[in-house]
């Protein structure tokens, strides 16, 4: 919606380069087969639309995205925020560093 792609850095991104949510939907959720269900968890900055499906939870109801593209697989994303945000950090019980989303999850 924003008419930028939002990115995510695999440890290899130093020789492998970012990797787009473009190529996330693409490589993840465009070709999983009818039946399947996928749950993505994203709790990095600026990945309310991580995996570009196509609709989004606005706190109030779903808005529909622009020239969506549709799965025929149950695929749901939960993210620490949304595109023009950053996510927070927290610490679990035994300190270890996480983010906030994750820490609560866990």
């Amino acid at each position: 919606e924003d008419g930028m792609n939002e990115t995510i850095l695999p440890v290899d991104f130093e020789h492998a380069g970012m990797m787009t949510d473009d190529h996330i939907g693409e490589l993840i959720v465009k070709h999983l087969p009818e039946g399947v269900r996928l749950t993505a968890v994203m709790d990095c900055c600026h990945s309310g639309t991580g995996l570009d499906l196509p609709y989004t939870w606005m706190g109030h109801g779903w808005k529909e995205e622009t020239n969506p593209y549709h799965s025929v697989a149950d695929v749901q994303l939960f993210s620490g925020c949304a595109d023009d945000d950053t996510s927070a950090d927290a610490s679990s019980a035994y300190g270890a560093p996480g983010g906030a989303m994750t820490t609560a999850f866990c």
